[in-house]
């Protein structure tokens, strides 16, 4: 386990959050929140309930980086892949397996930007998920102005 971050609170109490190491990779999904008092003592554990056991898990993957970042490449044409994609595994549902944590940036059709996560599976070069670290929502809102007063705004 490696230390994520830690999330300290008004009355001092702690979040200390985790990430689970197997075989020197990185879980995604296998992750463990420990809460502490303000004096140390232990209160709660929250885990991952993707912990399962990793026997059944292949020990090497069956394509390569490159093989994933070409497989990503040719879904996103045009983005900039990531040159070293990263093996994890992935342990957010099921059986953890071996995968492939490729990034993808760029610009969609509309022009909004991305920055993806893309997961390869490594023994099969299928995607089992994607997230992107850009978000976009449209809200109004209120303005005030120096000449005009409030006035509303739109964005999006």
């Amino acid at each position: 386990m490696l230390v994520r971050d830690i999330v300290l609170d008004e009355d001092g109490s702690s979040h200390v959050r985790l990430d689970r190491r197997i075989g020197g990779l990185r879980a995604i999904g296998a992750d463990l929140v420990v809460q502490n008092d303000r004096f140390g003592n232990l209160m709660a554990m929250h885990r991952s309930a993707s912990m399962l056991s990793t026997a059944a898990m292949p020990k090497k993957a069956t394509f390569s980086q490159a093989r994933a970042r070409r497989i990503v490449g040719e879904a996103f044409p045009g983005g900039t892949v990531d040159k070293n994609p990263e093996q994890v595994v992935w342990a957010r549902e099921g059986q953890p397996r071996l995968a492939w944590e490729v990034r993808v940036s760029g610009d969609s059709a509309d022009g909004t930007p991305y920055e993806k996560h893309i997961i390869i599976d490594a023994t099969t070069g299928r995607q089992i998920d994607a997230w992107d670290d850009i978000h976009t929502a449209a809200t109004n809102g209120t303005g005030r102005t120096l000449y005009s007063g409030n006035v509303t705004l739109t964005t999006n």
